[in-house]
């Protein structure tokens, strides 16, 4: 609101100005009847202008008075409500459960339902015995209807479904699906590199060379993995003290492999039975074997 009245003091100052500028002008340059007609036109602009000045102002003033009257409304409103609800909560509050009387209540809860249930009883008792027994029957017959209604919309159900070659949701077979022989597997997993195995040189039969082999084992639970995870060395221990040096002659293609890769399975499912560790090494792939 003072930004309005601002706007408003401003409008009215340069009215003044220009009123003094075209007066000025017009005495120094008009002649006598436009000086008069202009001073008409100038009259009538103030006239007009003190109109819409005033009419804006008590706009304003109007507009104002209305906003200070709902914001005391709204406050007055928001006063009451908060005696309303401290009221209530002092009540609630002064109440003494322990000392009221609940006999009283209960009395007068009873009092209030003896009127009607006297009236439900003389109703009853005002029944003759044809229209008694009409009301047993048709509640009856009621009853027996919807359940054999029930009865026959189901076999319906069942008989289309037959017909359409479809079984019914509630009789299909809900089978539980069997854990993959894959699962978990990469958690059973563990890459062991350059495991060194004795070798025969090939230019003396007692001279020892070795070979580092790159293999994969996969075993029966996760416990075996993280074990050998942490435990390297016992396994490159027992494989490089048990395994018997590898001859010149012997066949490094498929049968070869094979005969190492039961070894190495063989020797480590020992040393678990050593370590009293459940479970075995269920596979063994070997990845590269390079002579040294």
């Amino acid at each position: 609101m003072e930004k309005f009245d601002g706007l408003i003091i401003f409008l009215e100052n340069l009215v003044e100005k220009l009123a003094r500028m075209f007066s000025w002008l017009y005495q120094k340059l008009m002649p006598a009847i436009l000086k008069n007609f202009i001073n008409s036109s100038v009259n009538k602009i103030e006239s007009v202008s003190s109109k819409t000045i005033n009419k804006i102002s008590s706009t304003a003033s109007a507009i104002k008075s209305d906003s200070v009257n709902w914001k005391s409304r709204s406050q007055e409103g928001f006063e009451k409500k908060k005696q309303k609800g401290e009221a209530a909560l002092a009540k609630v509050k002064d109440f003494d459960y322990k000392s009221h009387d609940y006999k009283k209540s209960a009395l007068l809860v009873f009092a209030f339902l003896t009127p009607i249930l006297l009236k439900i009883k003389q109703w009853y008792l005002g029944l003759k015995p044809t229209t008694f027994l009409l009301i047993v029957t048709t509640t009856s017959m009621g009853t027996v209807s919807s359940v054999a209604i029930y009865k026959h919309v189901s076999k319906l159900a069942e008989e289309t479904a037959k017909a359409n070659g479809r079984t019914p949701a509630a009789a299909i077979t809900q089978y539980k699906q069997a854990r993959p022989q894959y699962y978990k597997v990469g958690e059973k997993h563990f890459r062991i590199l350059n495991i060194a195995v004795p070798a025969y040189a090939p230019s003396s039969p007692t001279t020892y060379r070795k070979m580092l082999i790159d293999f994969t084992m996969i075993s029966s639970n996760r416990y075996i993995r993280e074990f050998f995870f942490a435990n390297i060395h016992l396994l490159k221990d027992r494989l490089n003290t048990r395994i018997e040096p590898i001859s010149v002659s012997f066949p490094l293609e498929d049968e070869g492999k094979t005969i190492i890769k039961d070894k190495l399975k063989e020797e480590l499912n020992v040393l678990l039975k050593e370590l009293k560790i459940k479970g075995e090494i269920e596979e063994i792939y070997i990845h590269s074997i390079i002579a040294g």
